[in-house]
This record gives C-alpha cells, sequence and structure tokens, in this order.
C-alpha cells in the first residue's frame, strides 16, 4: 500500500525509473520513445516483480496474456 492508502498503484516517475525491457524478446525503447513505450507496453507481474511486453510480442502473444498463461508457454 502506498501513503496515499492505493494498493499496488505505481507513479509515473517510478514507472519512469524502472527499466524496460521485454520480457520476451530482450527489447529495449530508444530513450526518446521511452514515454511512449510506457503507454503502449504491456506491464505485468511475475514472481513478485514487475514485467514488461513490448507492443510487438503482446500482439503476438495477446491470447496468452488474456489467458493469464505463465510466459513459459508463450
Amino acid at each position: 500500500m502506498d501513503e496515499n492508502g492505493a494498493q499496488g498503484s505505481m507513479s509515473a516517475e517510478s514507472m519512469s525509473a524502472e527499466p524496460l525491457v521485454c520480457v520476451v524478446c530482450g527489447a529495449t525503447p530508444p530513450e526518446s520513445g521511452r514515454y511512449a513505450a510506457l503507454t503502449s507496453w504491456s506491464r505485468g507481474t511475475a514472481d513478485g516483480r514487475t514485467t514488461w511486453t513490448c507492443e510487438r510480442c503482446s500482439r503476438e502473444n495477446i491470447r496468452s496474456i488474456e489467458a493469464k498463461l505463465d510466459t513459459a508457454w508463450w
């Protein structure tokens, strides 16, 4: 829980500070496109940590993501 009582929410500042690396293909956005990636990449959690999936991998695996299948199935 954060200082405002919200559970599991992240501020834009904390999201912009963490590294963006696609958990599937290892892609990283260019530094100039980092904020655009924050809105177009998929954010998830696995084993208690935040994971990111790039736009391309998200599109290719959308059914698995929506079914909440473990990334090992993708």
